[in-house]
């Protein structure tokens, strides 16, 4: 066997729709070729809706025995989109042994554009196909909050209003949203029931 690995720190991570997620991962091996090509799809409601790769190279790996860290001197990242997240801590992987103690690992991070096709739940997949033809795998399930397109903002003009008077609702949304409202006394929700709107049914269609 080539003792090789790929793993992730993360448990049902839950990312920001319109952000860029950040997901460090570790790869370990004991089998040497010049370049590994990392490969990562990210699937949803049934489809693949993004893709991308990272090539490390032999020398970029780290002698058994050292700590895996999230921002090594070798570190490789591959972008798609502009993040506006905050900085995540250093993430510090045990590093498993073999019994021929000639592992090497490479700590990498994988970037991609959040987007509300990935809502509400997804699965994002790491593979590396070896030249003897082995193939490493794990994968990542992860959470998209606020999984629409169009972000939409409610606000009333007054905090209450007294039986009769005239009530102010200000929505706004994206250009070529359509907005669609209901009034409904809250005593009829007390119960319960399957009627109601929620963000999971809507994006669920």
């Amino acid at each position: 066997p080539t003792f090789s690995f790929i793993s992730n720190s993360l448990f049902n991570p839950q990312f920001q729709a319109r952000r860029t997620a950040n997901i460090p991962i570790c790869y370990l091996t004991c089998y040497q070729q010049d370049i590994y090509t990392v490969n990562f799809m990210v699937n949803a409601r049934g489809h693949m809706v993004h893709s991308g790769s990272i090539d490390v190279a032999w020398n970029d790996l780290r002698p058994s025995g050292e700590e895996c860290t999230e921002a090594p001197t070798s570190e490789i990242t591959v972008t798609a989109g502009e993040s506006t997240a905050a900085e995540e801590p250093t993430t510090v992987y045990p590093t498993p042994t073999c019994q021929c103690g000639c592992r090497k690992s490479c700590a990498l991070v994988v970037s991609f554009l959040v987007s509300a096709k990935m809502g509400p739940k997804a699965t994002v997949t790491f593979y590396t196909t070896l030249t003897s033809g082995e193939m490493v795998v794990d994968t990542l399930d992860f959470t998209v909050n606020t999984m629409f397109e169009n972000e939409v903002k409610l606000q009333f003009s007054a905090d209450t209003y007294k039986p009769g008077q005239m009530a102010e609702l200000h929505l706004s949304a994206a250009p070529g949203s359509t907005l669609a409202y209901a009034a409904v006394d809250t005593s009829l929700h007390i119960l319960g029931g399957n009627n109601q709107i929620t963000p999971d049914r809507v994006s669920m269609g």
